[in-house]
């Protein structure tokens, strides 16, 4: 599809390309860069999570459409301290998740 990025299209290199390295490279590509200022802009260059207005990042809430797909619903802009957070949050939850899987699964 025309204008549709993939994440395996920012290969920092040819042939055989991590997801961690893809995703890192996308993070570098002019795309990402727009897709980030129309996020700060839309969150009025503030963490939606507690205001403030320093070391700010933008979170992807999910990675489905990571790589230039991404809807303004995926993104949300946080302080440092606000995304460390979620990610605490988030690998929690999936060790919560697989701990569960190990118990149903004995």
């Amino acid at each position: 599809m025309h204008g549709v990025h993939r994440l395996w299209d920012y290969r920092p290199r040819e042939g055989f390309c991590t997801r961690r390295d893809c995703y890192l490279a996308y993070l570098q590509s002019d795309v990402w860069k727009k897709k980030r200022a129309q996020a700060l802009t839309r969150a009025d260059g503030k963490c939606e999570q507690c205001g403030d207005a320093q070391n700010l990042d933008v979170h992807h809430k999910t990675y489905i459409r990571v790589g230039g797909a991404e809807l303004p619903r995926d993104l949300q802009v946080l302080c440092r301290s606000c995304h460390d957070t979620a990610h605490v949050t988030v690998d929690q939850r999936s060790t919560l998740i697989e701990s569960l899987r190990r118990k149903d699964t004995s």
